[in-house]
């Protein structure tokens, strides 16, 4: 039960890692952009993209913690509710309690519907951006002129 808790978790951990190098990626991308002519499609699906990917992230993790009080303010998330099952669960010689493997079962159905969710946009969305750049014929290193 552990064991599977744990691989959930470390999936969970590292579709936020790879959603924030994609939205970095994005970012840079962005800003080549910036101040081309007719390719203001490009920049705001680039942006809708940021966006969607944000929503996912925010879902499985709370990026809104600084300092020590800010989880007194802001809730908890996906990946930290999974964590604490499988702090509460670890505790003790026992085998995990109907009602901890029934919260594990609706974590995991929230985690896979935004992991899901970031899937999509990696398979169909992305693509379609990269080809729009292509089409565009804009260059991936420019040369000052």
């Amino acid at each position: 039960f552990l064991i599977s808790l744990r691989d959930k978790l470390s999936e969970t951990n590292n579709s936020v890692k790879k959603i924030r190098e994609i939205k970095k990626d994005f970012s840079l991308t962005l800003k080549k952009l910036k101040g081309k002519n007719k390719i203001d499609s490009i920049k705001t699906f680039g942006k809708s993209i940021i966006k969607n990917l944000t929503k996912i992230e925010n879902e499985l993790y709370q990026t809104k913690n600084r300092s020590r009080q800010d989880p007194l303010n802001f809730p908890i998330k996906l990946n930290n509710r999974l964590s604490a099952l499988g702090s509460s669960v670890s505790m003790g010689n026992f085998k995990p309690t109907n009602q901890a493997v029934e919260v594990k079962k609706e974590l995991t159905k929230l985690i896979d519907v935004q992991l899901n969710a970031l899937e999509e946009i990696i398979k169909k969305e992305i693509p379609k951006f990269n080809e729009m750049i292509f089409k565009a014929k804009i260059p991936a290193v420019e040369v000052g002129k």
